[in-house]
């Protein structure tokens, strides 16, 4: 199965990539930097979810998405005028 995973370089969203590489194909999706260490066959999309061109092509042919995207709130570098 492939995955479309957001959140990708958090905690948790790299947790899934670690646990799920092994037995799916994977693309991970987050504006920021590849983890360190991230496993081997995983595609990782670096770009913000908010540009759906960049969404629709990193998950075409996925067949399932795990969203674990969020905005954190010690992040104050996105202005609320961007978010909402």
């Amino acid at each position: 199965m492939r995955l479309f995973v957001t959140g990708a370089a958090g905690r948790l969203g790299f947790r899934v990539l670690e646990r799920f590489s092994a037995s799916h194909e994977i693309v991970a999706f987050d504006r920021a930097d590849p983890p360190q260490g991230l496993p081997a066959g995983v595609r990782y999309v670096q770009a913000d979810l908010r540009d759906a061109r960049a969404v629709r092509e990193a998950c075409a042919g996925c067949e399932a998405a795990v969203h674990l995207a969020a905005i954190p709130s010690r992040m104050p570098t996105i202005p609320q005028s961007e978010i909402f």
